[in-house]
C-alpha cells in the first residue's frame, strides 16, 4: 500500500498562474485529491501557536538564522508487515520530504524508534528526510520504506521569521500545499509584490510552516496572510549538505 496525495498549487498574488497539480506522499495517510486555487479570504486566522523544537529569532533585511546541529540516520524496523509508520510527510521538490507530524505512539514505528533513541537522534515534526537506505528520488524512497528495517538520512532544518510589510500590495509568494496540510511550499517570489519590494530572501523549497506566530491548516495560515498588513512568516529549510 503506497497512499498518495495530489495537491494543489497557487501565489498569494493576482498574477499567480492557475492550480497544478503535483504529487505529495504520506506514509500514513488515504488517498485523496483537491483541485483548484486557495482564495485569500478575510480572516484573523485560528489554529495552534507554533512551538518550534528549535530555537529562531526574528528576521527582517538580515538573516539570524537558527539551525539545529547537524543530521543523523535513524534505522526504522518492522514488528509487523502492517505497522504505520507513525510520521506524517510532505513533498514538493525532489528529494526532500518535511515530517509534518509525529507519533508517539510506540505501536507505530517512529513511536518505538523515539522512545529509545538518544534526544539528540529522535525524529521530530519539522525535520527533513533527504535520502531512505541511500536512495535520493521520492519513489525508490517510498518504496524502501515499505521493507522490514530502513534507514533514514534526517536534516534538522534552518528556521529564520521574515517579515513583510505589504503596504497596499499582495504579499506575492507562490506557494503549493496539500488540503490537510501544515505547511506552504515556496515556489517564487512574484515581481511587484509585497515580498519583492522587501528583498525578502527566501527560496524555492522554503516551507512557510507559521503565520504570525500560529500554526493549523494551510486554509488558516493563508487567510491570515490575507488579514495581516505586516505577516511574520517562520520559514523553514533543508540545509544543504
Amino acid at each position: 500500500f503506497r497512499p498518495q496525495f495530489l495537491c494543489t498549487s497557487a501565489a498569494l498574488c493576482p498574477r499567480s498562474r492557475g492550480a497544478g497539480r503535483r504529487r505529495c506522499m504520506f506514509l500514513c495517510c488515504c488517498t485523496a485529491e483537491d483541485k483548484g486555487t486557495a482564495a485569500l479570504v478575510d480572516s484573523t486566522g485560528t489554529g495552534e501557536r507554533y512551538e518550534a523544537h528549535r530555537s529562531f529569532r526574528r528576521w527582517c533585511g538580515e538573516a539570524e538564522h537558527s539551525q539545529a546541529q547537524g543530521s543523523f540516520t535513524a534505522v526504522l524496523s518492522r514488528r509487523a508487515a502492517d505497522d504505520p509508520i507513525g510520521m506524517r510527510l510532505e513533498t514538493f521538490d525532489s528529494g526532500r520530504m518535511h515530517v509534518s507530524s509525529v507519533s508517539e505512539d510506540r505501536k507505530t514505528i517512529v513511536g518505538r524508534y523515539n522512545s529509545i533513541a538518544p534526544e539528540a537522534e529522535r525524529i521530530c515534526e519539522g525535520d527533513y528526510v533527504v535520502g531512505v537506505d541511500g536512495a535520493k528520488e521520492l519513489d525508490e524512497m517510498a518504496r524502501l520504506c515499505e521493507g522490514w528495517r530502513f534507514a533514514l538520512e534526517i536534516r534538522r532544518p534552518v528556521l529564520c521569521t521574515v517579515v513583510v510589510p505589504k503596504r497596499g500590495k499582495p504579499l506575492g509568494i507562490a506557494v503549493r500545499y496539500g488540503a490537510s496540510g501544515k505547511c506552504l511550499t515556496i515556489t517564487g517570489v512574484v515581481e511587484g509584490g509585497a515580498a519583492h519590494a522587501a528583498k525578502v530572501q527566501v527560496s524555492p523549497g522554503d516551507r512557510i510552516v507559521a503565520v504570525n506566530g500560529f500554526a493549523g491548516v494551510v486554509e488558516d495560515m493563508l487567510a491570515t496572510i490575507a488579514a495581516s498588513e505586516t505577516p511574520e512568516l517562520l520559514i523553514s529549510r533543508c540545509p544543504d549538505g
